[in-house]
């Protein structure tokens, strides 16, 4: 009982000290459900209460990052983060960074798990706990699977790679979600899952695969609104762009002898949209004199 009392004590120091620190650290998931294989993008947020500025990001461990199944058991760890870039967090401010831990932690396996880290702070040679979260990795619904061939990099005398490619769909916060999966045909190694869009259920994807081996797909993602998506072989994203009906046309994906494109309708942008479209700039007036 003494020992349990002691370790208790122990604890609740340690907590006041981080409180007493000033800084708040807590991680956000930018979303609760992920497939297999896809980003897995985790927001550090951290707020400065001091009273004065604190650095971060001078060394390769001012950030450690503790993935573990809800069990308790840690998963398996590839590598760590890039150390990114030296910053400042200025008093009464709040900075969030965005990591992507998909290539570095083995979260692959259906279940739920507990993402955790620790904040070095050099210039105070201590610690702060971050605040953990929590997400869930589940199976997506197979909609649609093509095998295509992709040139040997050993040479062209050595027979070509099969990958497949799969449309993948997944509800999420009451949204349905389409994705792209590229992989080895014996699924050993994924190359990619991308996540394109929001779907309308009752409209399947149409895709295409090019003589280059590119995908690419046209789907519904709104009552009168359409998206179309190009992407290469290794699943990378090359195109989005948003279309909607217009005058009555709805648009739609035609193959052409000049290749695959997208006719009727009328292209609108939007944020979503991939390379990303620069704003328009505003026209200037010039000003009014009395």
């Amino acid at each position: 009982m003494r020992r349990l009392l002691c370790y208790m004590f122990v604890v609740l120091l340690g907590q006041g000290a981080i409180i007493a620190q000033g800084v708040k650290v807590k991680l956000i998931a930018d979303h609760a459900e992920y497939l297999p294989n896809e980003s897995l993008m985790v927001g550090v947020s951290i707020e400065n209460f001091s009273g004065s500025p604190i650095v971060l990001g001078q060394h390769r461990e001012w950030i450690r990052f503790l993935i573990q199944v809800i069990q308790g058991r840690p998963v398996v760890k590839n590598g760590d983060p890039p150390i990114g870039k030296i910053f400042i967090v200025p008093n009464a401010a709040k900075i969030t960074r965005w990591i992507n831990l998909a290539p570095y932690f083995n979260v692959r396996q259906h279940g739920s798990y507990s993402i955790t880290a620790r904040i070095n702070v050099r210039q105070w040679k201590q610690d702060v706990q971050a605040e953990p979260c929590r997400i869930h990795v589940v199976d997506g619904l197979e909609l649609a699977a093509k095998k295509f061939g992709m040139p040997n990099q050993l040479g062209a005398d050595v027979p070509p790679e099969i990958r497949v490619f799969k449309l993948l769909r997944k509800r999420d916060d009451g949204r349905l979600l389409l994705y792209l999966r590229v992989a080895e045909e014996n699924d050993y190694a994924v190359y990619n899952v991308q996540r394109l869009g929001p779907m309308v259920q009752l409209s399947p994807p149409e895709y295409q695969i090019d003589s280059e081996g590119k995908i690419h797909i046209f789907f519904r993602s709104g009552a009168l609104t359409y998206v179309y998506c190009v992407a290469d072989g290794q699943g990378q994203l090359r195109k989005r762009q948003t279309y909607q009906t217009y005058l009555g046309k709805r648009p739609s994906m035609r193959v052409l002898k000049k290749g695959l494109e997208v006719s009727g309708g009328r292209r609108v942008f939007a944020r979503s949209d991939f390379p990303r479209t620069p704003e328009v700039p505003r026209r200037k007036f010039p000003a009014l004199r009395d």
